[in-house]
């Protein structure tokens, strides 16, 4: 009977460990794409699993397509700095 328990309790720790490394690090690879910070991908992959990786590949879609469709008019230029004499006598 014991060793049945160590068993499964082995197989369920091999479960939540490469459910936790694996969506984790998929996590950190997206949430890259999407400006979160890496703990922040690591944990919700890790803990949200696919679910997770969905919302963050979501997101990273919705930052891409903003910046996309942003347009960049005059406003958004900085004006030049006027060029100053320097001393420079010739």
């Amino acid at each position: 009977m014991n060793a049945a328990i160590d068993a499964l309790v082995l197989f369920l720790v091999l479960i939540v460990g490469v459910w936790t490394i694996g969506f984790g690090l998929l996590g950190v690879t997206i949430a890259h794409s999407s400006r979160i910070g890496a703990l922040s991908g690591f944990t919700v992959g890790a803990v949200f699993g696919p679910f997770g990786l969905a919302w963050l590949w979501w997101r990273s879609r919705r930052v891409q397509r903003d910046e996309a469709e942003a347009p960049r008019t005059m406003d958004d230029l900085r004006p030049r700095e006027e060029s100053r004499d320097r001393g420079i006598s010739m």
